[in-house]
């Protein structure tokens, strides 16, 4: 019979800490950074740190909410994804891009996919800004996403060429410095 390890038992509930930042963000923000909403805003960075700290998420972590989230919530994650990618970016901080990764992948797949490849255009971008290689990056969150997701994510944005993947191809500029980077719509 398997044991609870001390470690197990204080692992903050997954699926707690995501309704609650989704309660907490029932508003509709511009896809696919927020529009104008200040980053970080109120509990993203407490979601972050509970990602953190389930560090490696299991597939069994996002199995009881899944299937209930809706399309509001799949975007909202998604928006949270690029805005921690965009915190990142403007703070050099990897870790940062990184554990908001999983916003990619906690759906199951109801989303438009030319939406979450220019989510990934802007993810990436950061990530390059952080010097970081956003397929390695991804990769150890694609074991959580749905099968759909994985094909989107590998052959939908990977598998493109690299001028194919630029924010600029998806109708995206990035101004500002570092610390004040943002996107604008170009078209």
């Amino acid at each position: 019979m398997p044991t609870t390890s001390s470690a197990d038992s204080q692992r903050p509930i997954l699926a707690d800490c995501v309704a609650t930042y989704l309660q907490h963000w029932n508003q509709d923000l511009e896809f696919p950074w927020g529009g104008n909403v200040e980053i970080p805003a109120d509990g993203e960075l407490e979601l972050l740190s509970t990602i953190e700290r389930c560090s490696p998420v299991l597939e069994s972590d996002l199995l009881p909410f899944r299937k209930s989230l809706t399309i509001h919530d799949a975007y909202s994650l998604v928006i949270f994804a690029v805005r921690m990618a965009i915190l990142g970016a403007r703070t050099n901080r990897s870790q940062t891009l990184v554990g908001g990764l999983l916003g990619l992948v906690i759906d199951d797949d109801i989303l438009d996919w030319r939406d979450i490849v220019r989510a990934l255009s802007i993810i990436d971008y950061c990530g390059s800004c952080l010097g970081i290689d956003f397929g390695r990056a991804i990769d150890r969150f694609l074991p959580l996403a749905s099968m759909r997701r994985q094909q989107i994510i590998r052959d939908g944005y990977l598998g493109r060429e690299p001028e194919m993947r630029a924010i600029d191809f998806m109708g995206f500029s990035a101004v500002g410095d570092d610390e004040s980077m943002k996107f604008v719509r170009r078209y």
